[in-house]
């Protein structure tokens, strides 16, 4: 068996539950279950690394959410960060201003905030699809796939030297609900104009830099980052002693330990 061609793939990120971050099998989207946090001291830490990079390119955040309470006045609720300190960061998350909900994303450098803010209605106990997408300069806020509006800024996002938070700023602005289908894709905007949100679970691919589906076991403490790792592609094979082509040959391990292949 001869391969012809290969792509690398991201390397699954070790993810650390913190306070009382659990799988909760009681709600989800897709698959088994959810992430929960309670809003007290709950979230998860993956380590630095060059995929939080972003620079000038383009890249995607995006999450299923439901909450259990919405953030009180002059709080916000994060779903992801990357805070060396307070004056440099950038954060996504929903903020509330005297009752006004909007979903923000904040780039803070060495004290110059910049920041895309779009108002919205939120309530409890519903599941809502956002994603934050920047192609080119322009920065972009879903929710349910309708655009809630668009800014633009120049600079360059920094390569900070932080754990990726997920559920939290600087182990603050707690998320209190639950949280499913976490992906963080880089080099792509995944969306670039109004679309119907996701109806089945995310497969890997070589733009996903972190994927957290939040299965498991209920109240487990555990969870795996299933992005690809270890993936060669063949682009062209042929087997031996054969007139078979294989046209592309997949063969994979991913966070779970488990091998695949296409």
């Amino acid at each position: 068996l001869t391969s012809t061609g290969s792509t690398s793939y991201p390397t699954a990120k070790t993810v650390t539950a913190n306070g009382n971050a659990q799988v909760d099998t009681a709600q989800s989207v897709f698959g088994d279950a959810s992430g929960l946090f309670d809003g007290n001291a709950d979230y998860l830490t993956m380590p630095d690394s060059a995929d939080w990079y972003f620079a000038d390119g383009a890249f995607t955040i995006d999450v299923w959410v439901r909450f259990a309470a919405l953030p009180a006045s002059g709080a916000w609720a994060t779903i992801c960060s990357q805070a060396p300190a307070t004056n440099s960061y950038w954060d996504f998350a929903l903020t509330n201003y005297s009752g006004v909900y909007a979903w923000r994303f904040e780039l803070n450098i060495n004290g110059t905030v910049d920041y895309t803010s779009r108002t919205t209605t939120v309530a409890i106990n519903t599941q809502y699809h956002v994603a934050v997408v920047r192609n080119g300069n322009t920065y972009t806020i879903y929710q349910d796939g309708t655009s809630l509006g668009s800014d633009t800024d120049t600079r360059d996002i920094p390569d900070f030297a932080a754990v990726l938070e997920v559920g939290a700023w600087r182990t603050g602005d707690y998320f209190n609900g639950w949280l499913d289908e976490v992906r963080v894709s880089k080099g792509i905007a995944r969306w670039t104009s109004n679309f119907t949100p996701p109806t089945a679970r995310y497969d890997r691919d070589s733009s996903t830099v972190l994927l957290l589906h939040m299965d498991g076991a209920d109240a487990s403490t555990t969870f795996l980052d299933d992005v690809t790792t270890g993936v060669g592609y063949a682009t062209k094979a042929t087997l031996s002693n054969s007139n078979a082509t294989i046209s592309k040959l997949t063969v994979y391990s991913h966070a779970a330990g488990n091998m695949r292949g296409s």
